[in-house]
């Protein structure tokens, strides 16, 4: 199992950001555990391109299949 712990401080994309946990998470074939700490988490690379699936921009996107967000 993975676990990512995001810090809310982290700049949307950088390392230890959620955008940055869930393009991890998407990418290895474990299960996956994001923990969130209480915190503002900005989420601010806009998706000027259009449609895409990676959360690389935009919205965040959970790609494996099986996955429970509680």
């Amino acid at each position: 199992m993975a676990v990512f712990a995001p810090s809310p401080t982290a700049v949307d994309g950088a390392i230890d950001s959620l955008r940055d946990a869930i393009i991890q998470a998407n990418q290895n074939s474990e299960d996956d555990t994001i923990e969130l700490d209480a915190g503002l988490y900005l989420l601010s690379l806009e998706n000027v391109a259009g449609q895409e699936n990676t959360a690389s921009s935009g919205d965040l996107d959970l790609s494996e299949s099986n996955f429970t967000v509680t």
